[in-house]
């Protein structure tokens, strides 16, 4: 619902060519909270951390975060507005302690 499928399938088809795990056989939702639609490639690299982690029954950690854009060759970029995106999510860590 809240990550185009398109690009979802081309996730999973990139982490079957570059890290050899098949999710062909396996159905597979990202659920996005709030009903938000995810439209930026800084949550591919979460999307794909979530879908190993949900396969391998290998929760994640709390205070894990995680962001980057997956390219076709299955190299992870940067993006935009990193630094930003970390100094934002350390206030929210420290706002919830």
């Amino acid at each position: 619902m809240g990550l185009d499928s398109n690009r979802l399938a081309m996730l999973l088809a990139m982490l079957h060519r570059h890290a050899g795990i098949a999710t062909f056989d396996q159905d597979v939702f990202v659920n996005v909270v709030s009903g938000l639609r995810i439209t930026e490639t800084a949550a591919d690299l979460a999307v794909l951390t979530a879908v190993v982690s949900s396969m391998r029954d290998k929760p994640l950690g709390k205070d894990l975060l995680i962001f980057g854009e997956v390219g076709l060759a299955g190299e992870v970029r940067p993006v935009q507005r990193g630094q930003d995106r970390l100094r934002e999510a350390a206030k929210l860590d420290s706002n919830a302690r």
